[in-house]
């Protein structure tokens, strides 16, 4: 599963440096690791920036005093204006680029940010799918490619995003769309005066779209609504009317990074604010300005909508850039690559145009209204029935990507997959005379604890855990800790490691009523197989009696196999609510014979997470388990 890294520029500025603070998890769920440091004072990156800035547009100015003899594929998609012609070289371009990134990492690489990149280091795995969310409402922090910092280079399955601070506390609730099998995108296209000699291939965007969004189910219909923009009403009444899911600009466009002037075909994005909100409302997840200069018009638009999520480019783009772009993004984006690491990929391609087109993989930049929203649209097809081309990408592995900086404000519900994968990451096999499972849940050093049932343990055996890279540890009971846990039947296990395994989330079922759906995880035999195979199965709650012996004040319905006991019950959140305890039996007769014997009648009994947690906030245990992620929503 993915992991997110939030990095929250605080107090400060260029002349005095900044206070950063970095909070570190798995997606979707509370950020547990946290660390604090700074980043000194540096005026000078941004008159590199600006430097690059110049160079950059004065190489790709549009020379509208020798139109004639350009071929279409040089057209720039900036507003355009008069302008003088241009003697910049693509040498110096590139020279300012390689400045750039080069006075960029030693800022970052300042000792006073070392706290920063070690929690980096230590929290994430070069495998794994990685989100850096930079936190601020500063442009002149925005304005640096943050994705050139040297830390992706190690981290090649990260990218870097940028979220507001503006508007966080406001996070919308998807709707679905109206018909939940159809989903739409609202492709405008900047209104072409036969007069402008800057005319743009925009129909070349159109092909591209239609190409990529047309290799869907029969049962699944993707709508493109494409529209030429005439008005500001034009494009307002069609956002309100078409509730697309998706939209997409070509055309002309400029803006200042404070987003003070902020224009997509002549019109002022303050003038579109409200519409694109409404849009936002009705089920509107991500805007793609694939045009010039785009970063004013992000700014503009998350501090006056909720548009969940807005892609722009940094600087003008040319038009064969903008079509490359495009064509790579929609490719890994529709195979089922998370947001942010589709981007990732379409400017790394884009690198490859630089010698004509230098610094163009600079101009991509994703922005998002806030860190609480989902970034993987599985609500755009509830039932999750598309295949090929949209079916990751909806149903994607990490079920959420943004959350708050502290706590969760909106939760989706995460699919079966993706539920497997965080369980089996924390299941554990307890290996003895018997077979047990067990969830890791807390670690302090190179000390983890495990929780199962009573049952599964027996104080004069010896005990190996069974991680999930099937490494066997030995295990002993925490004789400390269990003293406390007397009167539930619940046991904590310890064992030593190096390596570095997930901890469970820990959540409250005080909310469970009857016929919630729920899963278990665990290990058991197979008939034939020589180990015993992970398990992920659905249960349901049947009844919640009263406090019975034990602690166990959940019953329900599931076809759970031997092995499982002592294994998590996980909602479909992804928190552990509780420890699977007991299979429940009835008498039975057999007729020939006249003897009784007990068999399983599917029902089984739990020991709700609530109670569990109760007995180490009462005793104080809590910071002696060490780290433990608790409090899961």
């Amino acid at each position: 599963m993915g992991k997110l890294a939030v990095i929250e520029i605080g107090d400060g500025n260029f002349e005095e440096g900044f206070q950063i603070t970095i909070r570190i998890g798995e997606d979707g769920r509370h950020l547990s690791c946290d660390a604090r440091g700074n980043l000194p004072q540096n005026l000078e990156i941004l008159d590199i920036y600006r430097q690059w800035q110049e160079c950059y547009n004065q190489f790709h100015r549009p020379n509208y005093l020798n139109k004639s003899d350009l071929h279409d594929s040089q057209r720039s998609r900036l507003e355009p204006k008069t302008q003088t012609p241009s003697n910049m070289a693509l040498s110096d371009v590139n020279a300012k680029s390689d400045e750039l990134k080069k006075k960029l990492n030693q800022w970052l690489d300042s000792s006073e940010f070392g706290k920063v990149r070690e929690i980096i280091r230590q929290e994430l795995e070069k495998s794994e799918q990685i989100c850096v969310i930079v936190r601020t409402d500063r442009e002149d922090v925005y304005q640096l490619p943050w994705h050139l910092w040297e830390v992706f280079d190690h981290y090649t399955n990260a990218d870097v995003v940028f979220c507001p601070k503006v508007n966080n506390s406001s996070v919308l609730e998807y709707k679905s769309p109206t018909s939940p099998k159809k989903i739409k995108i609202l492709a405008a296209f900047g209104h072409l005066d036969k007069r402008d000699v800057s005319k743009l291939d925009i129909e070349k965007d159109l092909e591209l779209l239609k190409k990529h969004l047309s290799d869907i189910d029969e049962l699944i219909e993707i709508v493109i609504v494409p529209i030429t923009i005439s008005t500001a009403r034009n494009l307002a009444s069609k956002l309100r009317e078409e509730k697309a899911d998706i939209f997409y600009y070509a055309g002309h466009s400029s803006s200042e990074s404070d987003g003070k002037v902020a224009e997509i075909d002549m019109i002022n994005i303050r003038t579109l604010g409200k519409a694109f909100n409404a849009a936002a409302k009705e089920g509107l997840k991500l805007a793609i300005f694939n045009s010039c200069q785009g970063l004013g018009i992000a700014n503009k638009l998350l501090t006056e909508s909720q548009i969940p999520h807005v892609v722009v480019m940094r600087e003008a783009i040319k038009d064969e850039v903008s079509h490359d772009f495009l064509n790579s993004f929609l490719q890994e984006f529709t195979k089922g690559t998370p947001l942010h690491l589709a981007l990732r990929t379409a400017r790394e391609k884009l690198h490859d145009l630089e010698e004509e087109y230098p610094s163009a993989s600079l101009l991509p930049v994703i922005f998002q209204h806030s860190i609480e929203v989902p970034a993987y649209w599985h609500i755009f097809t509830p039932k999750g029935r598309i295949k090929r081309s949209f079916g990751k990408f909806f149903m994607g592995a990490a079920g959420l990507m943004m959350l708050g900086a502290i706590t969760i404000g909106v939760m989706a519900f995460r699919n079966q997959a993706t539920l497997d994968r965080i369980a089996k990451n924390n299941t554990v096999l307890i290996k003895g005379k018997n077979y047990g499972s067990g969830v890791i849940f807390a670690k302090k050093d190179n000390t983890y604890y495990v929780l199962t049932a009573k049952s599964v343990v027996n104080p004069k055996d010896k005990y190996k855990i069974v991680t999930v890279d099937k490494k066997q540890t030995d295990a002993v009971i925490s004789n400390r800790f269990n003293k406390e846990l007397s009167n539930i039947d619940l046991v904590i296990l310890e064992f030593n490691s190096n390596e570095r395994y997930n901890l469970a989330y820990l959540g409250n079922f005080d909310t469970a009523s009857e016929g919630t759906t729920f899963f278990i995880s665990g290990w058991s035999a197979i008939e034939g197989n020589k180990e015993p195979l992970y398990h992920f199965i659905e249960g349901k709650i049947a009844s919640l009696p009263g406090e019975l012996p034990h602690g166990y004040t959940l019953s329900y319905y599931s076809n759970t196999r031997e092995g499982m006991i002592g294994g998590p019950l996980i909602d479909t959140h992804g928190c552990v609510i509780g420890i699977h305890g007991r299979e429940e039996t009835e008498a039975i007769r057999n007729l020939e014979s006249a003897e009784i014997g007990r068999v399983k009648n599917g029902f089984s009994r739990g020991i709700p997470m609530k109670n569990f947690l109760a007995k180490i906030y009462d005793r104080k245990l809590e910071k002696d388990l060490g780290t433990i992620n608790k409090d899961c929503k």
